[in-house]
């Protein structure tokens, strides 16, 4: 659980590497504040993540089943 949650999670430490949960929150926040198409590079960030992301729950069901 706790190699899962640092995938997930930001760390405390100062210039820490962010965690999925940030980058998910980053992307969310440029994208719903626009008032133009959204940019390819965000579609291709937001299949990044959401395959990181899919990789994680796969990883978390295994654990819990």
């Amino acid at each position: 659980m706790n190699a899962i949650a640092a995938k997930l999670f930001t760390p405390q430490v100062r210039y820490s590497k962010p965690g999925l949960q940030a980058h998910i929150i980053y992307l969310a926040g440029m994208t719903a504040n626009i008032d133009q198409k959204i940019g390819r590079d965000a579609i291709e960030r937001y299949e990044v993540l959401r395959k990181e992301l899919d990789a994680i729950r796969a990883e978390l069901d295994s654990v819990l089943h």
